[in-house]
């Protein structure tokens, strides 16, 4: 679909000279060179295998079923490709055999939750990797490369060593498959965790921080027996459709990761989920704890800084610096923690509940480091390019919606201050189907938008099957339909309003991005014709959607 007064051109100049930067840096311009993403005809071939394991959106609905009346097979599935890929089919193939057993090796620190799993992952392997431990770390979804969800010491796989890794699992599959079992394959997401496992073992990491998918119990991560400590974030209504309509119901998914032997730390301290949680922990024997406040530790310094904007990240940290603590005492290196002094204070706040809270300590400069350093691409992150600048936030529940635009409003004015006059605000919003709008745009009401587009997660008006993004899932008409419903609700929610602003629904997040760069000469009839109107734009409501925009103005991610 083509709109009028599209300038393809233009698009590629918005490209080349866009740049980024956050508060505490600045970016460089892009060069064409930098937009194209070469690939290795191994690795693309790899991709488009790996993209033919999504399923569409009429075969997920029929599995959905299924598992809703046995959702223990998802496990028993994923132990046995687990088991089918530990067979060596020719003398050539040199990974190791791996069984469950061997996922002990990798000391794991599994995380659910459903507000900051992926920002506490990623902070817990800054610390332990700046401890100079050689750190796995798996988690989802990618951004704009598949090869970010398996990381290896902060680095995602090279496209050489993901070709490998998956060929090698993906033949020991085909050839281990028989005719009994009604799957030869894996589905997407299964086979990327199994794949995880292989390349962690195989690597020799000293830890592995896993990302819990959906939900926790029965999860395909979770054939994990014995990890070193569990955590669990921030608990919010999400996958509701498979983990439940209540708070209550969705602790108890996430709580599914609980093992006997380990033990577990939360960071939500809601009445409605702890009681769920303790019960779950008692139930399974693995004691639970309470991540305190960031006022209990002692930083050095009068400044906390993070490399993850925004205060709603205060608990993700103290939930990473517990869990990185809690992992160093239980695996034998509690040396490194001989000049970390416990700071004994009462704690803010105590709920309800027989969980202990846990005591904060004087933070070392390898903490402080890592926590500043740490880098969570698509949350909380700015991306400038001349008159218009990018707010990025993969916030999709109503907790998250409602922190982000906190801080979409405290940067917009940081962007703002000193400037003559005030800037055109953009939404870009979508949430996927199982969301509703109803409970996320609300949150957005008050960021006064001059324009809300909204359109699928869909990068280009054509799916390439080769492509890292490319999203077999979703049905292209009922995606266009769900933005249609989401239009509709945030002109209703504008009602009233003395200036409801401007709405559209574009097919693609491409024809998103072209309308925003047309959009100029309209922004200078609005404004009197004054040619320096900035322009600030929120991309939010889905971690794809904000994946998909990445894709397109920093493909190669070198603007965090």
């Amino acid at each position: 679909m083509r709109l009028p007064g599209r300038a393809p051109t233009k698009w590629a100049n918005h490209l080349v000279n866009l740049h980024t930067s956050s508060r505490h840096s600045t970016g460089v311009a892009l060069t064409p060179s930098a937009m194209s993403t070469h690939k290795t005809a191994s690795y693309e071939n790899a991709i488009f295998q790996l993209n033919s394991l999504q399923s569409n959106a009429s075969v997920i609905q029929q599995l959905r079923k299924k598992r809703e009346i046995h959702p223990e097979r998802n496990l028993m599935e994923t132990e046995m490709f687990l088991e089918r890929a530990a067979i060596q089919i020719t003398d050539l193939d040199k990974l190791n055999v791996i069984h469950i057993t061997d996922l002990d090796k990798l000391n794991v620190i599994h995380v659910s939750g459903t507000k900051g799993k992926g920002s506490t992952c990623a902070f817990t392997e800054s610390v332990l990797r700046e401890l100079g431990f050689k750190t796995g770390f798996y988690s989802s979804p990618h951004l704009v490369h598949v090869r970010e969800r398996i990381r290896i010491n902060g680095e995602p796989l090279n496209e050489r060593d993901f070709a490998r890794y998956f060929w090698t699992v993906y033949k020991r599959l085909e050839k281990s498959s028989t005719k009994e079992e009604t799957s030869s394959m894996p589905a997407y997401f299964k086979f990327l965790t199994l794949m995880a496992y292989h390349v962690f073992v195989e690597e020799k990491v000293d830890v592995a921080i896993i990302e819990v998918g959906i939900g926790g119990e029965y999860d395909c991560t979770n054939v994990i027996k014995n990890p070193v400590v569990c955590g669990v974030t921030t608990l919010d209504y999400d996958h509701t459709s498979i983990l439940g309509q209540t708070l209550e119901e969705i602790a108890w998914h996430k709580a599914g990761i609980f093992k006997p032997g380990s033990v577990a730390i939360t960071a939500d301290w809601s009445p409605e989920t702890l009681g769920v949680l303790e019960s779950r922990a008692k139930e399974r024997q693995c004691p639970l704890s309470l991540a305190p406040a960031l006022e209990a530790y002692e930083w050095p310094g009068s400044r906390l800084e993070i490399g993850i904007p925004g205060q709603h990240q205060y608990w993700n940290i103290t939930l990473a610096m517990q869990l990185s603590r809690v992992w160093l005492e239980r695996t034998g290196r509690s040396a490194l923690l001989n000049d970390i002094p416990i700071i004994a204070t009462a704690p803010l706040n105590k709920p309800n509940c027989t969980a202990p809270v846990l005591p904060g300590f004087q933070v070392s400069s390898a903490f402080v480091q890592a926590i500043r350093s740490c880098r969570w691409p698509g949350r909380s992150q700015v991306l400038r390019r001349g008159r218009i600048t990018y707010f990025l936030d993969g916030a999709h529940t109503p907790k998250s919606l409602e922190c982000c635009a906190k801080w979409f409003k405290s940067e917009s004015l940081v962007e703002h201050d000193g400037a003559e006059e005030k800037p055109i605000k953009m939404l870009l919003f979508h949430c996927t189907a199982d969301r509703s709008a109803d409970s996320l745009l609300p949150y957005l009401q008050k960021c006064n938008f001059d324009y809300a587009l909204f359109c699928p997660t869909q990068v280009h008006a054509r799916v390439d099957r080769r492509s890292d993004q490319a999203n077999l899932n979703q049905d292209e008409h009922a995606q266009l339909d769900k933005c249609e419903q989401n239009r509709k609700c945030w002109t209703q929610l504008q009602r009233g309003k003395s200036s409801a602003g401007v709405t559209e629904v574009l097919p693609c997040i491409e024809d998103a991005l072209n309308w925003i760069e047309s959009r100029d000469q309209h922004l200078d009839a609005l404004k009197g014709g004054l040619s320096t109107t900035n322009v600030h734009v929120l991309v939010t409501g889905s971690l794809h959607l904000v994946g998909g925009v990445i894709g397109l103005i920093d493909p190669e991610l070198k603007m965090t």
